[in-house]
Protein backbone atom coordinates (compact mmCIF):
# COMPACT_ATOMS: atom_id res chain seq x y z
CA UNK A 1 0.00 0.00 0.00
CA UNK A 2 3.02 2.29 -0.30
CA UNK A 3 3.93 1.92 3.40
CA UNK A 4 3.37 -1.67 4.56
CA UNK A 5 3.87 -5.01 2.84
CA UNK A 6 1.17 -7.70 2.73
CA UNK A 7 1.84 -11.22 1.46
CA UNK A 8 -0.72 -12.18 -1.18
CA UNK A 9 -1.67 -15.81 -1.83
CA UNK A 10 -2.12 -16.63 -5.52
CA UNK A 11 -3.50 -19.73 -7.28
CA UNK A 12 -0.13 -20.36 -8.96
CA UNK A 13 3.37 -18.97 -8.54
CA UNK A 14 6.84 -19.31 -10.09
CA UNK A 15 9.41 -21.76 -8.77
CA UNK A 16 12.15 -20.48 -6.47
CA UNK A 17 14.98 -18.86 -8.47
CA UNK A 18 17.63 -16.16 -8.53
CA UNK A 19 19.19 -13.90 -11.19
CA UNK A 20 15.80 -13.30 -12.79
CA UNK A 21 14.60 -10.02 -14.32
CA UNK A 22 11.56 -8.24 -12.84
CA UNK A 23 9.89 -4.90 -13.55
CA UNK A 24 6.60 -3.09 -13.03
CA UNK A 25 4.68 -2.39 -16.26
CA UNK A 26 2.82 0.80 -15.31
CA UNK A 27 0.93 0.95 -18.62
CA UNK A 28 -0.74 -2.40 -17.88
CA UNK A 29 -0.58 -2.29 -14.06
CA UNK A 30 1.32 -5.59 -13.78
CA UNK A 31 4.59 -6.87 -12.35
CA UNK A 32 6.46 -8.94 -14.97
CA UNK A 33 9.21 -11.48 -14.20
CA UNK A 34 11.33 -13.38 -16.71
CA UNK A 35 13.78 -16.27 -16.45
CA UNK A 36 16.26 -16.95 -13.71
CA UNK A 37 18.60 -19.64 -12.44
CA UNK A 38 17.92 -22.68 -10.27
CA UNK A 39 20.71 -24.74 -8.76
CA UNK A 40 24.16 -24.85 -10.36
CA UNK A 41 23.22 -25.16 -14.05
CA UNK A 42 19.43 -24.97 -14.45
CA UNK A 43 17.91 -22.02 -16.24
CA UNK A 44 14.31 -20.85 -16.48
CA UNK A 45 12.96 -19.42 -19.72
CA UNK A 46 9.50 -18.51 -18.48
CA UNK A 47 7.54 -15.28 -18.01
CA UNK A 48 5.21 -14.57 -15.09
CA UNK A 49 2.85 -11.65 -14.54
CA UNK A 50 1.19 -10.53 -11.33
CA UNK A 51 -2.10 -8.67 -11.68
CA UNK A 52 -2.98 -6.43 -8.81
CA UNK A 53 -6.42 -6.89 -7.28
CA UNK A 54 -9.18 -5.90 -9.67
CA UNK A 55 -11.64 -3.22 -8.61
CA UNK A 56 -14.27 -1.70 -10.88
CA UNK A 57 -14.43 2.10 -10.96
CA UNK A 58 -17.85 3.70 -10.97
CA UNK A 59 -19.41 7.14 -10.82
CA UNK A 60 -22.96 8.33 -10.18
CA UNK A 61 -24.69 11.64 -9.66
CA UNK A 62 -26.99 12.25 -6.69
CA UNK A 63 -28.59 14.97 -4.62
CA UNK A 64 -30.03 18.42 -5.16
CA UNK A 65 -28.80 21.42 -7.13
CA UNK A 66 -29.90 25.05 -7.31
CA UNK A 67 -29.65 27.93 -9.76
CA UNK A 68 -31.64 29.11 -12.73
CA UNK A 69 -31.10 26.76 -14.51
CA UNK A 70 -29.69 24.39 -11.89
CA UNK A 71 -25.90 24.14 -11.64
CA UNK A 72 -25.15 20.68 -13.10
CA UNK A 73 -22.07 18.61 -12.22
CA UNK A 74 -21.32 15.61 -14.46
CA UNK A 75 -18.48 13.09 -14.82
CA UNK A 76 -16.62 12.80 -18.13
CA UNK A 77 -14.41 9.80 -17.23
CA UNK A 78 -14.19 6.99 -14.66
CA UNK A 79 -12.09 7.40 -11.46
CA UNK A 80 -9.23 4.98 -12.22
CA UNK A 81 -5.99 4.86 -10.21
CA UNK A 82 -3.04 6.37 -12.02
CA UNK A 83 -5.29 8.49 -14.25
CA UNK A 84 -7.09 11.82 -14.06
CA UNK A 85 -10.83 11.92 -13.29
CA UNK A 86 -12.41 14.59 -15.50
CA UNK A 87 -15.69 16.39 -14.80
CA UNK A 88 -17.75 19.27 -16.15
CA UNK A 89 -19.89 21.88 -14.39
CA UNK A 90 -22.67 23.28 -16.60
CA UNK A 91 -25.07 26.23 -16.26
CA UNK A 92 -22.57 28.39 -14.36
CA UNK A 93 -23.66 32.06 -14.47
CA UNK A 94 -20.00 33.18 -14.29
CA UNK A 95 -16.70 31.38 -14.91
CA UNK A 96 -15.83 31.43 -11.23
CA UNK A 97 -16.42 28.43 -9.01
CA UNK A 98 -14.89 25.75 -6.84
CA UNK A 99 -15.16 22.06 -5.98
CA UNK A 100 -15.60 20.54 -2.54
CA UNK A 101 -14.65 16.96 -1.69
CA UNK A 102 -16.01 14.87 1.15
CA UNK A 103 -15.78 11.37 2.57
CA UNK A 104 -19.47 11.08 3.57
CA UNK A 105 -22.82 11.87 1.97
CA UNK A 106 -24.87 11.03 5.07
CA UNK A 107 -23.52 13.39 7.75
CA UNK A 108 -21.20 16.34 8.30
CA UNK A 109 -20.19 17.78 11.70
CA UNK A 110 -22.89 15.64 13.32
CA UNK A 111 -25.65 16.98 11.04
CA UNK A 112 -27.56 14.83 8.55
CA UNK A 113 -27.09 15.38 4.83
CA UNK A 114 -28.31 16.73 2.50
CA UNK A 115 -28.59 20.04 4.36
CA UNK A 116 -30.45 23.06 2.99
CA UNK A 117 -28.54 26.35 3.18
CA UNK A 118 -31.49 28.75 3.61
CA UNK A 119 -30.25 29.71 7.08
CA UNK A 120 -27.11 31.30 5.55
CA UNK A 121 -28.94 33.05 2.70
CA UNK A 122 -29.02 30.28 0.08
CA UNK A 123 -32.63 29.00 0.01
CA UNK A 124 -33.13 25.95 -2.21
CA UNK A 125 -29.39 25.18 -2.24
CA UNK A 126 -27.95 22.15 -0.46
CA UNK A 127 -24.74 20.69 0.91
CA UNK A 128 -24.77 17.13 -0.45
CA UNK A 129 -21.64 15.76 1.24
CA UNK A 130 -19.19 16.51 4.02
CA UNK A 131 -16.89 19.43 3.26
CA UNK A 132 -13.53 17.83 4.04
CA UNK A 133 -11.61 19.57 1.24
CA UNK A 134 -12.97 22.90 -0.01
CA UNK A 135 -12.07 25.59 -2.49
CA UNK A 136 -10.50 23.46 -5.22
CA UNK A 137 -10.27 25.74 -8.24
CA UNK A 138 -12.07 24.96 -11.47
CA UNK A 139 -10.90 25.93 -14.94
CA UNK A 140 -13.06 27.73 -17.49
CA UNK A 141 -14.80 25.30 -19.81
CA UNK A 142 -15.21 25.47 -23.56
CA UNK A 143 -18.51 27.36 -23.34
CA UNK A 144 -18.95 30.50 -21.25
CA UNK A 145 -21.37 28.70 -18.89
CA UNK A 146 -19.14 25.67 -18.22
CA UNK A 147 -16.37 24.96 -15.75
CA UNK A 148 -14.00 21.99 -15.77
CA UNK A 149 -12.42 20.11 -12.89
CA UNK A 150 -9.77 17.39 -13.20
CA UNK A 151 -8.77 15.24 -10.21
CA UNK A 152 -5.47 13.34 -10.58
CA UNK A 153 -5.77 9.96 -8.82
CA UNK A 154 -2.48 8.51 -7.52
CA UNK A 155 -1.50 5.02 -8.67
CA UNK A 156 -2.05 3.45 -5.23
CA UNK A 157 -3.79 0.11 -4.75
CA UNK A 158 -4.84 1.33 -1.27
CA UNK A 159 -7.33 3.67 -3.01
CA UNK A 160 -9.40 0.75 -4.42
CA UNK A 161 -13.09 1.06 -3.54
CA UNK A 162 -12.63 4.43 -1.85
CA UNK A 163 -15.79 6.58 -2.02
CA UNK A 164 -15.10 10.21 -2.86
CA UNK A 165 -18.01 12.66 -2.93
CA UNK A 166 -17.74 15.90 -4.88
CA UNK A 167 -19.93 18.99 -5.31
CA UNK A 168 -19.49 22.23 -7.25
CA UNK A 169 -20.18 25.77 -6.04
CA UNK A 170 -20.41 28.71 -8.45
CA UNK A 171 -20.67 32.48 -8.23
CA UNK A 172 -24.20 33.62 -9.20
CA UNK A 173 -24.60 37.40 -8.90
CA UNK A 174 -28.03 38.35 -7.56
CA UNK A 175 -29.34 34.79 -7.27
CA UNK A 176 -29.51 34.79 -3.45
CA UNK A 177 -28.07 36.57 -0.42
CA UNK A 178 -24.64 34.93 -0.73
CA UNK A 179 -24.63 35.03 -4.55
CA UNK A 180 -23.59 31.36 -4.67
CA UNK A 181 -25.27 28.25 -6.09
CA UNK A 182 -24.52 24.57 -5.52
CA UNK A 183 -24.62 21.59 -7.86
CA UNK A 184 -25.76 18.03 -7.45
CA UNK A 185 -23.16 15.63 -6.04
CA UNK A 186 -20.93 13.09 -7.76
CA UNK A 187 -20.19 9.78 -6.00
CA UNK A 188 -16.88 8.26 -7.17
CA UNK A 189 -15.73 4.75 -6.37
CA UNK A 190 -12.07 4.48 -7.31
CA UNK A 191 -10.96 1.37 -9.16
CA UNK A 192 -8.42 0.15 -11.70
CA UNK A 193 -10.71 -0.43 -14.68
Amino acid sequence: DGVNWTQVTTTSSPSARYAHAMAYDSARGKVVMFGGVVGSNGFFNDTWEYDFPVSAASVATYGNACGSPNLAFAPLTLPIIGRTFESLVSNAPEQFGAITIGWSNTSWLGMPLPMELAVIGMPGCYVNQSQDITGLAVAPGVASSTLRYDLPIPNLVSLFNLHVYMQAVAYAPGYNGLELITSNGIDLIIGNY
